[in-house]
């Protein structure tokens, strides 16, 4: 007996699959604030108690540091048989301390107060473990010599009429501060404008105030700029890209936080020390939280969509990071794709220079990740350049898909039979009519599917464009954690954003494969009848 198979409408599959959406998110949502969750992870039984215990306690423990910066030669130094785990922030520190994932990790002492708000869970030990001085930051030429010299003068004035004092006080202690952003209003650039980093993801010292930069750092950067005459162009970089960018020239200045050590002083140079700070060693104090009446379900969503979302307009971070991505990714796949197709015919024709350099390319393409090319676009080749990073890494993008797109189209051309060729020249057409008319269509009825795949491989890929200070999806997500705390919300509308991005791309290639390829035509047309 013959079975009989019901093909279910393409509306039909996308219903399903928001259900589907809509269950996990649900499911989530309820592990994450249901009656049985868990309000962080429990302490191992032999860690010392935090009320007692001193630093070397903690020797042979689990240690998070922060990528770039010094706290982990810290760390080996005073503990020197903890295990080193390495983080991008300190939102990233937050959770692995409270999930278990490390025991303890080392923070300024300016960072604790607003730390511990958010999570009670957690405090410090009460001695630090070593004390360390901050400086701005400058490249080793004699424009960076200028600006140092101009800055060691601005900080001695600074301390000088108790100014440094007053913005500590100020951004440490007034509740104002956290929803404040510098006003930058009144410079006048006179003097021309400064490139400035800073990390954006550190309260109080560097953060976001929506769209618009705050903190300590980068309230004396904007004073030095008012002072001497500059505008100011900030870029929140990742802190372990802030010493390469002004190695090569991407930034004139930085302050965010960078101890000042002997190491860092062969590439760089330093200001006179503005603030030294405590380090800290925070670890979980689950016990000193006094266990209250849990809100419901819904009251805890709510909440922490109102704090994630909602709060200083946080949800405008999301469609800005969400245009900025879609702006990479849209010009990176027209111009990459014209460009792979011109590379496709230059490595089929028979020039003796043209194919060896166009393989060439592919080969370093494939054969280097693309964070890795974006960063020697970012901070080599454009180093010196004053060109945006959103068009660098444009740059980037769009020579990397274009290695993939020359290799997929090639690959297609190269399995039409040759017997098309010469039937299209047998009826008179010449060499680019046929390879136009018959063997590039039937070519691309191939190579559209796998391009699609390339296509939004592309799109999650421009996720790594916060290595070079560009505020896309995946950084605003960041930058909001920074701020709240909180991983869930901000990490799960990223990927559900990031799946609806792709599912556009995919539907949009789709409309294009039907236009190109006669079968799928009629298989439309047969499914739309049916329906």
């Amino acid at each position: 007996m013959g079975g009989c198979c019901v093909k279910m409408p393409k509306k039909t599959d996308a219903i399903i699959m928001i259900v589907v959406a809509a269950l996990v998110v649900m499911g989530a949502l309820w592990f994450k604030w249901g009656p049985g969750s868990r309000g962080g992870s429990a302490a191992s039984a032999d860690m010392p108690d935090p009320a007692t215990a001193s630093i070397d306690d903690y020797n042979g423990k689990r240690a998070g540091v922060m990528t770039g910066a010094w706290h982990d030669a810290v760390v080996s130094a005073r503990l020197p048989e903890a295990k080193i785990y390495n983080f991008d922030s300190y939102t990233d520190l937050i959770q692995a301390l409270k999930s278990n994932k490390i025991d303890f990790f080392v923070v300024t002492k300016e960072s604790v107060a607003g730390m511990v708000k958010d999570n009670p869970e957690l405090t410090t030990l009460k001695d630090p473990i070593s004390a360390m001085e901050y400086g701005a930051v400058f490249a080793k030429t004699d424009r960076g010599a200028q600006l140092k010299a101009q800055m060691d003068e601005f900080i001695k004035k600074i301390q000088g009429d108790g100014t440094l004092e007053q913005l500590n006080t100020y951004w440490t202690s007034d509740p104002a501060a956290e929803s404040t952003p510098i006003d930058m209003s009144d410079l006048t650039g006179s003097n021309g404008a400064l490139s400035f980093a800073t990390t954006g993801t550190k309260m109080p010292i560097s953060f976001m105030v929506g769209s618009e930069i705050a903190g300590i750092d980068p309230d004396i950067a904007v004073r030095f700029c008012r002072e001497y005459g500059y505008d100011i162009n900030v870029s929140t970089a990742t802190f372990s890209g802030i010493i390469p960018g002004i190695t090569t020239g991407a930034y004139d200045f930085a302050l965010s936080d960078i101890a000042i050590t002997e190491e860092r002083k062969e590439s760089v140079l330093f200001s006179e020390p503005y603030r030294t700070a405590d380090i800290m060693v925070m670890v979980r104090n689950e016990g000193a939280v006094q266990p209250q009446e849990k809100p419901s379900v819904f009251q805890s969503i709510a909440a922490s969509f109102e704090k994630n979302f909602l709060r200083e307009d946080r949800w405008k971070l999301i469609v800005q990071g969400a245009a900025t991505t879609c702006l990479i990714t849209v010009c990176s796949v027209i111009i990459g794709t014209l460009l792979g197709y011109g590379i496709c015919q230059l490595r089929r024709a028979d020039s003796r220079l043209a194919k060896p350099l166009c393989d060439l390319h592919v080969q370093l393409q494939q054969g280097a990740p693309i964070v890795v090319v974006l960063m020697i676009m970012y901070y080599v080749v454009f180093g010196n350049a004053n060109i945006d990073a959103v068009i660098v890494a444009i740059i980037a993008f769009t020579l990397n898909f274009s290695a993939y797109a020359s290799e997929i189209m090639r690959s297609a051309i190269d399995a039409v039979p040759p017997g098309q060729r010469e039937a299209a020249l047998a009826l008179g057409y010449s060499e680019g009519q046929a390879f136009h008319r018959f063997i590039f269509p039937q070519a691309a009825v191939s190579f559209l599917p796998v391009l699609l795949g390339q296509m939004i491989g592309l799109l999650k890929n421009t996720s790594i464009v916060g290595y070079i200070a560009i505020q896309d999806l995946t950084k605003m997500s960041d930058i909001i954690r920074s701020r709240t705390y909180e991983a869930f919300f901000p990490l799960i509308v990223t990927a559900l954003i990031y799946f609806l991005l792709a599912k556009i791309v995919r539907v949009v290639m789709e409309r294009l494969l039907v236009r190109v390829d006669p079968r799928a035509k009629k298989k439309g047309a047969k499914e739309a009848k049916a329906q």
